[in-house]
């Protein structure tokens, strides 16, 4: 029974890491994105 808790646990701290890292990649594409548009907008 403590096993089956434990593995549990540890499957939902895998699913928060990569939660974590998904919300991260996002944000860094989201910001590429923003920089590659600004010379865009500002040369028109």
């Amino acid at each position: 029974m403590r096993k089956e808790a434990r593995r549990r646990r540890e499957d939902n701290l895998m699913e928060i890491r990569k939660k974590i890292r998904e919300d991260n990649l996002l944000k860094k594409r989201r910001e590429c994105l923003l920089l590659q548009s600004q010379p865009l907008l500002n040369a028109s």
